[in-house]
């Protein structure tokens, strides 16, 4: 994912300095991590400014960035003011998801990430502004690919030269791109220990409806320390990737992630369910859709469809085409198939 910071090689991306997003249970609050990576300092001061200035929530979205919630009018300014000392100087608007292994996988492009660069620059210089919520995926390939991520316009590896130029111009004639939905049939990336060269490795997990709260990020910060490089990658689909874990570490390290609950095995029922925060944490929400959310994956421990539930019309949280799409109205629930 292309994002900025104050020492960001790409500086001003997309700034939005607006009144940030009202939600059910305060303001909503993005972290601008480049490249949707963190080193876990970073980790435990998000995970403290989460308890000191919001509820100690924190939401991984579908396109793999974090958010506090629940932060208050009083306490936004001074939570600006602590991010800022972090480095994250400016709320961004995240138009480009690349391939998070880049540089890593040795069958992804690891160019795709100065792409992205190549391209943020154009868009600030041009000052080119794009749809809310547009979004571009660079798909780099590998074992994580973005193939199945809903978005505006997508390219994928092996890029040309050109590639750059390519994406400029689809960009400038953004009216005329056709979204592409997320494909429920993708392939999710796999869920444990991936080796690569020699005995070392990345493990993803994955976090439960894109819920995070501040002592798990505290928890995570530790294992990737303790297992990994000390960095942490946020990924589409609400995933977690530990890289440079040696094989012998694997399973321990899958335990400890367990155990402040993230989820490390494949055929775990909430992988597809996707839910919205729904009631009371969205003052849109007619119903309370991550409870429903947990009883869904007690009920059908072997669920192997896509199931969307939505707190109302809007249909937040998937964008795709799910198999079983269900809404609340105030009154209950529909349910579509």
């Amino acid at each position: 994912m292309m994002l900025s910071s104050k020492n960001s090689n790409v500086k001003g991306w997309c700034p939005t300095l607006n009144r940030p997003m009202q939600s059910g249970d305060g303001f909503l609050v993005r972290i601008p991590l480049e490249f949707a990576r963190a080193k876990a300092n970073i980790l435990r001061s998000i995970a403290d400014a989460s308890t000191r200035y919001g509820n100690a929530n924190i939401d991984l979205t579908m396109r793999g960035n974090l958010q506090l919630r629940g932060v208050s009018e009083e306490n936004y300014p001074v939570l600006r003011e602590y991010l800022a000392g972090l480095g994250f100087v400016k709320d961004i608007a995240f138009n480009i998801i690349t391939s998070p292994l880049a540089g890593i996988d040795p069958s992804c492009d690891a160019g795709v990430q100065q792409i992205a660069k190549d391209v943020a620059q154009f868009i600030n210089s041009a000052n080119i502004q794009l749809p809310a919520k547009f979004l571009l995926v660079l798909d780099g390939g590998g074992i994580f690919p973005l193939s199945g991520v809903a978005c505006d316009a997508y390219f994928a590896a092996p890029f040309s030269n050109g590639i750059v130029k390519q994406i400029i111009d689809v960009l400038k004639n953004t009216h005329e791109c056709k979204k592409k939905a997320a494909n429920s049939n993708a392939r999710l990336p796999h869920i444990g220990f991936s080796p690569f060269a020699g005995e070392s490795g990345i493990i993803v997990a994955a976090a439960s409806f894109g819920r995070i709260e501040a002592s798990s990020l505290t928890r995570l910060a530790v294992i990737c320390e303790k297992y990994g490089n000390g960095e942490v990658i946020f990924s589409p689909s609400r995933n977690v990737i530990l890289p440079y874990v040696s094989q012998e570490n694997a399973d321990s390290a899958l335990q400890e992630l367990e155990g402040c609950g993230f989820i490390v095995n494949n055929n775990d029922a909430r992988r597809n369910i996707h839910a919205c925060v729904g009631s009371p944490a969205c003052s849109s929400g007619l119903g309370d859709t991550r409870e429903l959310a947990h009883k869904w994956a007690q009920l059908f421990p072997n669920l192997m469809q896509t199931v969307h539930i939505s707190g109302c019309s809007k249909g937040c949280a998937y964008r795709g085409k799910a198999d079983i799409t269900i809404t609340a109205t105030g009154d209950g629930y529909d349910i579509a198939l």
